[in-house]
């Protein structure tokens, strides 16, 4: 039994409170049981509140998280725009690209081919011709081997090119994947085989005409 004065807990069958003195045996179960939970209540014993406040709180606290879900869900974090996502991936993807390629001899290239297929590697040359095939898609036939009169005309790679559009004699500089090798007809009717690079990142250093 407690003790609604003192909040002490005594023997059920004590008639006085053994800590105040309190008459316990006028007390009520009923009045017993509200006095002491209000008494704890107010005593800030764990586990004891006041109920229709604690209730509310608990109410409270439930709508507000379950506002802040809504809000979530209607109001989400802004994204990105395509066009951002696709600028930061450029940037990154120019800079990996540069750290990875290779710095190979012509000769090499041609003469052992497919142990460089997939790999990154880099030239700087001089465009002999442009075919544009479709949508910004560009053939380019590129001469890499520069010669001492400053010129370029031999070691000619292919190179499939999307972008800005190109013209003969732009000196370029390239970074692509290594396809393997491709095989044309020239004008004379000779078959040719040369390297052939897709591209992933082209700079031009001087335009045609330019020294």
């Amino acid at each position: 039994m407690y003790c609604i004065k003192c909040g002490t807990q005594n023997p059920d069958d004590a008639s006085f409170c053994f800590k105040c003195g309190n008459n316990l045996s006028s007390i009520k179960p009923e009045v017993e049981r509200k006095g002491i939970t209000g008494k704890l209540g107010k005593m800030g014993i764990p586990g004891f509140r006041s109920g229709k406040k604690w209730k509310m709180a608990i109410a409270i606290f439930g709508y507000f998280w379950i506002f802040l879900i809504l809000l979530a869900l209607v109001f989400p974090s802004p994204k990105p725009s395509p066009t951002q996502q696709k600028l930061a991936q450029t940037q990154i993807s120019i800079e990996e690209t540069k750290s990875k390629a290779l710095n190979i001899s012509y000769d090499d290239l041609m003469r052992n081919n497919e142990n460089y297929i997939g790999k990154i590697v880099y030239y700087r040359g001089r465009i002999l011709q442009v075919n544009e095939i479709s949508n910004g898609k560009y053939a380019l036939r590129v001469a890499t081997k520069k010669e001492s009169y400053g010129g370029y005309l031999e070691e000619v790679i292919w190179v499939n090119y999307k972008g800005s559009r190109l013209l003969e004699n732009d000196l370029i500089d390239i970074w692509g994947e290594v396809k393997g090798l491709k095989s044309y007809t020239a004008v004379l009717g000779n078959g040719i085989t040369i390297p052939e690079i897709e591209s992933l990142h082209v700079e031009l250093v001087t335009k045609s005409g330019e020294k």
